[in-house]
């Protein structure tokens, strides 16, 4: 019976066995998923949160979006810091208790935008005339650190060098340019309501000087902006802003704002030129230095005829004076028959007169004296010398008001000197001038303009454009008439280009000649020519194969002793001439080879015989000039002449800085800063506005 339990027992664990470790082993998987995944003793600090490892990536994919959504939202401007002081001491002040936290009514940006129905028909800025274009080379003061509307170009530091200027002149109708802009924003066929003289009003925003440059290969380069001049404080703000969106702080209307002032709007549109120190040239506009030209060389000519004249009636004196010095000794040892009146003979010496000794001269001075005044009287009446009444001599504007009226200008110069026509183109020049005072809406005659250029090189040839902006004083806005929509946003309306008829053609500064050979040494003698400091200077170097043609050379200027004991004083040189000319060519002798070759003379054939010498400037492509004047073409000779000629010319001591030449110097325009519109001008363009520009 015991034995038979036993092995119902055995039989018991024997059948359910894997019951009994399922059931074991699901026991053991509900634990684990209790104790170690739904409630996990193991958590994350993140944050200074405890997290549950399975929401980890739940919490901070929440933080990701709250970080998207506030950087797109739109920003929200923070407290502004307030002034407390003046508050406090306006309480500490008053003497009964004032509300100091009234708001003060400030000036909006600009005027009221206008209604989204009103339209108006952009004008038409018109065209350029008479446009004219002339190269100056001349030594000028040309500043060595940056000129701005803080530093003036007369306050910056400057020294003497070599200029190649270039100034393009034009005019407009300004008349009718003031005309259209009225008939657009404040005519008849506006509406009454929509009538606004401040933008009837015209304001100049830009001159766009343009040109191109003439390739080697004969072609034009595309058109280039020229940039402002190194002398203008102005550059920097004066760069064109075309469209709108590009603006500064504040757009169209602030822009116009600072235009508007009368000063900065003469420095746009007649920029200053640079301070010439060639003692014989002078900068003027195109129209103005043509004529300077001719009357500076009437004055020399005029000149040199005083002098020739004098030294004659020097001679003549000197003669006559010899003449009765013979006769009063012929006359002393009785071979001519003296009075008690007269016994030296002086008499008889023509018209030495009557009167001796210091008589004669003292007699002379004052007939010469009184000769020159009722000249002068004459010069200023416009006079002949026998006070005969003479038509008065149209003015330079007159005269060009009847050339374009077809008229013919016959009026002579009537009595004039070179010295009274010269005068005349200053004058007529400072007529032309933008002043601050300048009243541009009842200006009957065109507006006059100009711009440089003063980054030419030596060797190019350039041609040139000019348009002239004015600001669209509906730009960014929806007030245009639907054929105007294209204009939305331009900020200036642009004339026409008008283009320059004249290629200008910027001479080298440096030229080197052969004109002899060493046939032992097979050396060259080169001749190499600089123009420095506004005048042209040679030196001759014997060079051989190899070697590079010219060096810098030390000019050795002689001193004349002062009149005080231990001083020297500097000859007129010393301030003319530089210290060294540098007469490096940067060419190389390759070789000198003999050439033996036939050119045709008329109907023969002529045999040549010469050396001729290869030179180069990269190693790379040889060239080649003959060792002899004889077999120069003729343009090579003819630049050679005309430099040995200018060598020769007397060399005149630069002009300070601010000195006048033929009794004029071209006014500086009014700066930023000077006394003459410290006020106004400081007032208007404050710094933080100037920032921006």
């Amino acid at each position: 019976m015991g034995l038979k339990m036993f092995k119902i027992g055995g039989d018991f664990f024997e059948e359910h066995i894997e019951k009994i470790v399922f059931a074991i082993t699901g026991l053991v998987c509900m634990w684990l998923l209790l104790t170690r995944v739904l409630f996990s003793p193991n958590h994350v600090t993140y944050d200074n949160t405890k997290i549950g490892i399975s929401k980890i990536d739940t919490y901070i994919s929440k933080q990701v979006e709250d970080l998207e959504d506030k950087l797109y939202q739109k920003s929200v401007q923070g407290q502004v810091y307030t002034r407390r002081l003046d508050r406090i001491t306006a309480l500490l002040d008053s003497a009964i208790s004032i509300g100091t936290d009234v708001a003060i009514p400030m000036p909006s940006e600009g005027r009221m935008l206008l209604a989204d129905d009103m339209e108006y028909h952009v004008p038409v800025v018109g065209e350029i005339n008479d446009i004219l274009v002339e190269h100056i080379r001349a030594a000028v003061y040309a500043p060595i650190e940056e000129v701005s509307s803080q530093v003036r170009y007369d306050q910056s530091n400057s020294e003497p060098n070599d200029l190649d200027l270039v100034t393009v002149e034009g005019n407009i109708d300004i008349a009718g340019l003031y005309e259209r802009f009225q008939e657009s924003f404040m005519g008849e066929d506006v509406k009454k309501e929509w009538r606004d003289p401040c933008l009837a009003h015209p304001i100049f925003a830009a001159v766009d000087l343009q040109r191109q440059e003439l390739l080697s290969d004969g072609r034009w380069s595309n058109w280039q902006t020229v940039p402002r001049s190194k002398v203008d404080g102005y550059r920097r703000m004066f760069e064109i802003i075309d469209e709108v969106d590009e603006l500064p702080r504040g757009g169209v209307e602030v822009r116009m704002l600072q235009y508007k002032n009368p000063i900065l709007r003469a420095n746009l549109l007649q920029p200053q030129g640079y301070m010439i120190a060639s003692a014989e040239e002078e900068w003027l506009p195109p129209s103005f230095h043509k004529d300077y030209k001719k009357y500076q060389k009437e004055a020399k000519v005029q000149e040199r005829r005083s002098v020739r004249d004098a030294e004659k009636r020097e001679k003549e004196r000197e003669r006559k004076a010899a003449i009765a010095e013979r006769r009063s000794k012929t006359d002393t040892f009785g071979t001519s028959g003296g009075t008690a009146a007269d016994p030296f003979g002086i008499a008889a010496a023509g018209d030495l007169g009557a009167e001796t000794g210091t008589e004669i001269s003292a007699s002379r001075e004052l007939r010469k004296k009184r000769r020159e005044e009722r000249l002068e009287q004459i010069r200023n009446r416009g006079g002949t010398e026998t006070g005969a009444e003479t038509p008065r001599r149209l003015t330079r504007r007159e005269r060009k008001a009847l050339e374009r009226a077809g008229g013919e200008v016959t009026t002579p110069q009537l009595g004039r000197d070179a010295t009274s026509k010269l005068n005349e183109v200053y004058a007529e020049f400072e007529d032309i001038l933008i002043k601050p005072e300048t009243d541009l809406e009842n200006m009957r005659e065109p507006l006059v303009f100009w711009a440089h250029d003063d980054t030419t090189q030596p060797g190019n040839s350039y041609r040139y454009r000019l348009r002239l902006g004015v600001f669209n004083p509906v730009g960014g806005t929806n007030q245009l008439t639907e054929e105007d929509k294209h204009l939305k946003n331009k900020a200036i309306l642009w004339s026409d280009f008008a283009y320059a008829d004249d290629i200008i053609e910027i001479p080298k500064r440096l030229y080197f000649f052969p004109v002899g050979i060493q046939e032992t040494s097979s050396a060259v003698d080169v001749e190499v020519h600089r123009y420095a400091l506004g005048y042209w200077y040679g030196e001759r170097f014997q060079v051989k194969k190899g070697e590079v043609i010219g060096k810098d050379v030390r000019i050795e200027i002689e001193q004349e002793k002062s009149t005080q004991p231990g001083q020297v004083t500097a000859t007129r040189d010393e301030i003319t001439r530089p210290e060294t000319i540098d007469y490096s060519t940067g060419a190389v002798v390759v070789d000198v080879t003999r050439v033996n070759d036939w050119s045709v003379g008329g109907t023969k054939l002529r045999e040549r015989r010469y050396y001729d010498m290869l030179y180069s400037f990269d190693g790379m492509n040889i060239e080649h000039l003959p060792v002899t004047t004889r077999f120069w073409d003729k343009k090579l000779l003819a630049k050679f002449a005309e430099i040995k000629k200018l060598e020769r010319e007397e060399k005149q001591a630069l002009r300070a800085w601010g000195s006048r030449t033929g009794g004029f110097r071209m006014p500086t325009m009014p700066m930023r800063g000077t006394s003459e519109n410290a006020g106004s001008w400081d007032a208007l363009f404050k710094d933080d506005l100037m920032d921006g520009f």
